[in-house]
C-alpha cells in the first residue's frame, strides 16, 4: 500500500520504492482527491528533495517502466493496448499522463503522434494523412514498406 502524508501547504507527501514505483503511482492516482492536491514524492530509503526533479523522475520512470503493461507497438511508437485493460485501467493511466504533464511536465514521448492528437485535440481533429502516418509509425518495419508498396 503506498504510503503518504498530508504536509503543511495541503500537498501530499508520497513515499515511492523504486521496487514498487509502478503500483505505487497507480495507488496515488487512485484516489481523485489526491489529484486536487500537490504532490511531492520521495524515494524510500533514498535521500533527496523534490523540487520538481524527483518529480519528474516518478513520472519518467513510471512511463518507462509501465509501458509494456499498459501500451503495445514498437520502440518509438506506442498505443494503449487494445484488449486485456478495463475501462478503470483507461480511465487511470489518463489521469497519470494528465497529472504527470500538469506538475511535472512530463508526456511520453513514444506515444504514437497520431494517438496523442486525438487524445489532445479529439478525433475530429486527425487528418487522414495523420492517421495515416500514426499507422505507418506504428507498424513494424517489414509492415510498413509492404503498405507503402500497396499504397502506390
Amino acid at each position: 500500500m503506498i504510503l503518504h502524508n498530508l504536509v503543511e501547504n495541503n500537498s501530499v507527501e508520497v513515499n515511492i520504492r523504486r521496487h514498487n514505483l509502478v503500483q505505487d503511482v497507480l495507488d496515488f492516482h487512485d484516489n481523485k482527491d489526491n489529484l486536487e492536491k500537490g504532490v511531492t514524492f520521495k524515494y524510500v530509503d533514498e535521500p533527496g528533495v523534490d523540487l520538481d526533479g524527483v518529480k519528474r523522475d516518478v513520472f519518467a520512470l513510471f512511463w518507462r517502466q509501465s509501458r509494456c503493461r499498459f501500451l503495445e507497438g514498437n520502440d518509438h511508437s506506442f498505443v494503449p493496448r487494445a484488449t486485456g485493460i478495463p475501462r478503470e485501467q483507461y480511465v487511470l493511466i489518463g489521469r497519470i499522463l494528465s497529472y504527470g504533464y500538469i506538475t511535472a511536465g512530463i508526456f511520453p514521448a513514444f506515444v504514437n503522434r497520431a494517438f496523442m492528437q486525438a487524445l489532445l485535440c479529439g478525433e475530429d481533429f486527425l487528418t487522414d494523412e495523420n492517421l495515416l502516418e500514426g499507422i505507418l509509425d506504428y507498424s513494424s518495419p517489414y509492415e510498413r514498406e509492404r503498405l507503402l508498396r500497396l499504397m502506390s
